[in-house]
């Protein structure tokens, strides 16, 4: 089963801050630990939504582009860790390692099975 270990946007993210030397480093170590477990498939960050561009699709067939950035920043993807595991127990497990991806307590993450 496949999971996907979503990284929720924040003010902090859209601004382009970096991390902090010691998030980094905890954020690494958790991608090492996946790696070791032998469950990730992919991990990646994602660009602040200011860099973004979305298109609406109407019922008459026509598209709206729209630029970024987009709210609320809490709403948007800032980054994910795909895995695959042997049970929802497992993924659970995995889910509540992550580390805080603001590093100040107001970090939030999602888990999705994904189809």
């Amino acid at each position: 089963m496949q999971y996907m270990i979503i990284i929720k946007g924040s003010k902090i993210a859209e601004k382009k801050k970096d991390v902090s030397q010691e998030l980094r480093v905890k954020m690494d170590l958790f991608n090492d630990t996946l790696d070791q477990a032998g469950i990730k498939i992919l991990a990646k960050g994602l660009h602040p939504t200011q860099e973004a561009t979305r298109i609406h699709f109407h019922e008459d067939g026509t598209k709206v582009f729209s630029k970024g950035p987009f709210y609320p920043f809490e709403d948007q993807i800032e980054g994910f860790f795909l895995i695959e595991v042997q049970s929802d127990e497992e993924a659970h497990h995995w889910f509540q390692q992550v580390p805080d991806p603001i590093g100040s307590g107001q970090g939030l993450i999602e888990l999705r099975k994904v189809y």
